[in-house]
């Protein structure tokens, strides 16, 4: 004749410690989820570029400025045209309220083979400013960027003032720098998106 086992009901305590274990679980696996690519400039980036540089740039900081944003490339040639007059801008306006980030997009163009040069760029060409690593995002964010290189002009109250797109007339950008430092205000009052991105100098 056969025995057969028969199973004890779990007692109170022992259901209390299966369903703790159940909840720190869910927990501990929603954090690792939350935590996949987060912040608000999840890369990719070169694993040795992030473990070098820790540092992030926030445009909140520049509030009550006139800023420049160029968005650039190092293997587009109207930049590396521009970037010497943007750096001569930098000296002429050292004292004024202006400051011009650099938003380098060497990362998400041509498949990033490029962001290996971003470095020994900004050391060749002498950049006297910020520059700081794009995101699609940030993209996005401005309308998206379709010509390199592109600049924005961003008043004192944080709105955008002025874009040029292309071949950069440094005449324009010049008179729109002057209007915006001397209090005029964007018409259109777009303002300029809020954004946190690991800066490289």
């Amino acid at each position: 004749m056969a025995i057969k086992e028969t199973k004890k009901p779990l007692t109170k305590k022992q259901k209390n410690y299966i369903y703790t274990g159940i909840f720190f679980a869910i927990v501990i696996m929603l954090f690792i989820l939350n935590n996949i690519n987060s912040g608000p400039d999840a890369g990719p980036y070169p694993p040795y570029y992030l473990d070098s540089q820790k540092s992030k740039l926030k445009l909140a900081d520049y509030k009550g400025k006139v800023v420049v944003l160029n968005f650039y490339t190092t293997w587009s040639n109207d930049c590396k045209k521009s970037i010497p007059q943007f750096t001569e801008l930098k000296n002429d306006y050292k004292k004024d309220s202006l400051e011009i980030i650099g938003i380098n997009l060497d990362g998400i163009t041509q498949n990033g083979i490029t962001f290996s040069e971003v470095i020994p760029f900004i050391v060749s060409y002498k950049i006297n400013y910020p520059v700081v690593i794009g995101t699609d995002k940030l993209l996005n964010a401005y309308g998206g960027i379709s010509i390199i290189p592109t600049t924005f002009i961003i008043d004192k109250e944080g709105n955008i003032f002025s874009k040029h797109e292309g071949t950069q007339d440094f005449k324009k950008i010049t008179i729109d720098i002057d209007k915006a430092l001397e209090g005029e205000l964007s018409k259109d009052k777009i303002k300029a998106f809020e954004f946190s991105l690991r800066q490289i100098n």
